[in-house]
């Protein structure tokens, strides 16, 4: 019968706690909207198909801190998608993904991303 070593137990610890330390969900939201989206003035948007995406990650290390950070929460993300677009308001049929990655006391990390094929355009944004 083998011995096992030492170092194949922490080896295969390690591998089982990065294994269990995964999470994550996916979220498809109708529309999703800049700050500066007005609901009153909804039937004025222009609906343009164009692909949008945005992506976020975050690295930890050395924590215990278990959150998301801000800069991969849906709103950040949905600002950082219409950022370039003159105009534009929301993503319709959004999808955003978050997932993160923790093994305590040594490293997290976070990624989140929001897609969408269809914009939101606000024709009186265009021209200022």
């Amino acid at each position: 019968m083998r011995k096992i070593n030492h170092l194949s137990i922490l080896i295969l610890a390690f591998i089982a706690l990065f294994l269990i330390s995964c999470s994550g969900f996916n979220s498809q939201m109708k529309i999703a909207s800049s700050s500066i989206y007005d609901i009153n003035k909804a039937n004025e948007y222009i609906v343009q198909e164009k692909l949008v995406n945005a992506k976020r990650s975050e690295l930890f290390i050395f924590t215990t801190y278990v959150s998301k950070g801000v800069q991969i929460e849906p709103e950040f993300l949905i600002n950082k998608a219409l950022n370039d677009i003159p105009g534009g308001v929301g993503i319709v049929d959004a999808s955003y993904k978050y997932r993160t990655t923790l093994i305590p006391f040594l490293f997290m990390i976070n990624k989140a991303s929001i897609s969408g094929s269809q914009i939101l355009i606000d024709p009186n944004l265009i021209n200022e």
